[in-house]
């Protein structure tokens, strides 16, 4: 039973899960066969979850699983003796419990006993910080007990099974990544388009989502960006595809930048498209991965009130003063908004040069709209992105 070629068969689906983890039980089942056991189940905790758990089975009726999930993990014995034990030492309910212990344990309770199973045996093949998985074998009361043979053909699964799964947890850790990236871009008043090396749409933020559904001179395709005429695509299309080769040769600068005219005769769209860092660029000379920033200049985007509080130290009033100056009301006209008297908003406007370091008011906004303007506020779209499987024309696994 031991040796290579008796796990052979199962080796390509253990790899397999690791990127299609509905792949597991697949992987479990044929293990199990070639094991002669009645149940495999891999029991896991990784950077998407809090607790360690079972995440993928074969010969365990799924309800049982699912009851013996939402316990508390601390009162698995088995998960316990594990992180006592060394890595990767075979143990069982034989060896763990006393016989008169084992009925009241929970793993007998709420697992083996539901399942038909007598016995369980395995270990953790990987302990980490944020990281635990452990395989484990059951039979029923009518199977053979386990034999130092079967002991072994689990200790020649574990390398299969530690790289499977610390290659899974990577790939976890940059999909939420990803999406923590994502929600960032989310957070800018400017639409951002990151493009993959086909020079098509890999990432869009709900700003450039907002813009290209307004079609009005900027649209995001499947195959790339469009403006509202042929020459204006080639030219922006042309542009993207520069990005990268704008990096690599010194006599070219790095970025280009455009004005996109909109159909509906509003003011033009600002674009500007840049070269990812060399450190982001894919290794073939072939390849191009750039950023497009798109501008909406008749898009109104107020600065969030409490955040010019908290960077300059003003008061409530002087912040609702602000707010009235920014679309360029004149200081009679913001008094007469707030329903107060001119020498009462001349007397806060003192307030917040001094505050601010500023001493006209003309300087006091634009520093202003420098510190708070590229930043949305929170909305009912908060937390909204557009990756490319949801991305206009676009076509994207955790346990």
């Amino acid at each position: 039973m031991t040796g290579d070629t008796a796990i052979a068969p199962v080796i390509p689906l253990i790899y397999r899960a690791a990127t299609e983890p509905g792949s597991w039980p697949e992987a479990l089942g044929m293990a199990a066969k070639l094991l002669g056991t009645a149940s495999l189940w891999l029991q896991c905790k990784t950077p998407l979850e809090g607790d360690i758990r079972i995440v993928a089975s074969f010969g365990i009726p799924a309800v049982v699983v699912e009851t013996y999930n939402r316990g508390d993990p601390t009162d698995d014995e088995l998960v316990k003796e594990t992180l006592r034990r060394p890595l990767k030492m075979v143990i069982s309910t034989r060896v763990v419990f006393r016989e008169e212990d084992f009925h009241r344990s929970r793993v007998h309770r709420e697992l083996l006993q539901p399942a038909g199973l007598v016995e369980a045996a395995g270990a953790a093949f990987l302990k980490e910080r944020d990281l635990y998985a452990a395989l484990w074998m059951a039979r029923r009361a009518d199977s053979p007990p386990f034999t130092e043979e079967s002991r072994q053909f689990l200790r020649e699964l574990f390398p299969h099974m530690d790289q499977a799964m610390t290659v899974h947890c990577r790939l976890l850790r940059a999909e939420r990544l990803s999406g923590v990236m994502a929600g960032a871009l989310d957070r800018l008043s400017t639409g951002v388009v990151l493009m993959d090396a086909r020079a098509c749409p890999l990432l869009i933020n709900r700003e450039a989502a907002r813009i290209s559904k307004s079609n009005d001179g900027f649209t995001i395709l499947e195959d790339g960006l469009a403006a509202a005429t042929h020459a204006h695509t080639t030219m922006l299309r042309k542009l993207v595809r520069q990005a990268g080769a704008a990096d690599r040769e010194v006599d070219r600068p790095a970025g280009s930048a455009l004005r996109l005219p909109r159909p509906s005769g509003r003011a033009d769209y600002q674009i500007v498209v840049l070269p990812l860092p060399r450190r982001c660029q894919p290794s073939d000379a072939g390849s191009i991965m750039a950023v497009v920033f798109v501008t909406d200049p008749e898009r109104s985007h107020t600065p969030i009130g409490h955040l010019i509080r908290d960077l300059f130290g003003l008061t409530e009033a002087e912040v609702r003063l602000v707010m009235e100056l920014l679309p360029g009301k004149s200081l009679t006209e913001a008094a007469k908004s707030l329903g107060l008297s001119r020498n009462t908003v001349h007397s806060q406007l003192s307030a917040v040069f001094r505050k601010t370091g500023t001493g006209r008011q003309g300087e006091l906004l634009r520093l202003v709209l420098r510190a708070i303007a590229p930043v949305k506020g929170p909305d009912d779209s908060s937390g909204f992105h557009v990756p490319l499987s949801e991305s206009p024309g676009g076509s994207s696994s955790s346990f």
